[in-house]
């Protein structure tokens, strides 16, 4: 038996779901904006140089 397929058996049997796989991008996107919001709560971003950033840093898919 496979090593992953085993896990997955393992933990099917104890009732816990898999973990889902976090995109790189998003990934990106969560540590960037968290760097922002670090920025400006500790006073090195000027509320609107922060929302500037945010507003370069988030795209809307089409």
């Amino acid at each position: 038996m496979l090593p992953a397929l085993a896990k997955q058996q393992c933990n099917g049997g104890r009732g816990q779901p898999q973990r889902k796989r976090v995109k790189r991008a998003t990934k990106n996107i969560q540590e960037r904006l968290h760097s922002l919001c670090q920025d400006y709560s500790g006073g090195r971003k000027t509320l609107a140089k922060f929302l500037q950033a945010v507003g370069n840093c988030v795209r809307w898919k089409q």
